[in-house]
């Protein structure tokens, strides 16, 4: 470095496989060099940064063979379902969903690998791409939700719960187009979540507490994983919230 004009300075400099941290301070009549050895600080650091690759290698390695075997359990049930009554379809394409669901988030992680946590409207984007395909519906998903990250634990459930309800909707709301909106809101000690259509509505006598179908026992226990409660209106735009 130029030391004649300037500041002082401070550099590092290998010197016979030694790491030396150097100041030059600017003193009357000359200069003055303090030398520190950090090659202990460095070769931990270098260690340290061999640790946490290997770990992003093998995590990234076990993201992918559980994406891979959960496709092969959904082709699986592809070719199970060919073979079943309508009925028996349908709860294996339920089955082949919450899968699907899974699927999505190690599909994500494996694309970023420096990242432990999951871009919800990402998710949520890709999930219903995945609905309207699998189902084949005319319905148009109006979805708004900010651009926030979740770790696994909290996105793979609340996505399971997406899928569940939109797959409702599809279902049961209408037979032929309509609208399906999905929103999260953010609020101070937590989350909003809500999954809403304009189909034909929940029955008069509906409850949520009652219901027995796997689909919804299935939301309420995740609902209970993540320490939420959940509501469910009928009121022109019919949903269920959580």
């Amino acid at each position: 470095p130029d030391l004649e004009a300037g500041p002082d300075r401070e550099f590092m400099v290998r010197v016979g496989g030694r790491w030396l941290r150097v100041v030059i301070i600017r003193i009357e009549g000359g200069f003055l060099g303090i030398f520190e050895d950090l090659t202990d600080i460095k070769n931990s650091e270098e260690a340290a940064r061999r640790v946490l690759e290997a770990n992003r290698t093998l995590l990234a390695e076990l993201h992918h063979r559980v994406k891979n075997n959960l496709q092969v359990i959904s082709s699986l049930i592809n070719i199970q379902s060919s073979k079943m009554s309508r009925e028996q379809a349908e709860i294996m394409r339920s089955l082949q969903l919450r899968i699907k669901s899974m699927a999505v988030i190690h599909e994500m992680l494996l694309s970023r690998p420096e990242s432990s946590s999951i871009n919800f409207a990402s998710y949520v984007g890709g999930l219903t791409g995945y609905l309207r395909d699998m189902y084949q519906s005319a319905a148009e998903f109006e979805v708004d939700v900010p651009d926030v990250e979740f770790n696994i634990e909290t996105a793979a459930p609340l996505g399971l719960i997406v899928g569940e309800l939109v797959s409702n909707s599809i279902r049961h709301a209408f037979t032929d187009g309509g609208i399906i909106r999905i929103s999260l809101e953010a609020l101070d000690d937590g989350f909003i979540l809500e999954v809403a259509d304009n189909g034909r509505g929940l029955p008069d006598n509906f409850s949520i507490e009652e219901s027995g179908g796997i689909g919804l026992e299935l939301v309420k226990n995740l609902v209970g994983q993540l320490e939420g409660s959940i509501e469910c209106h009928s009121n022109g735009l019919d949903n269920l919230q959580g």
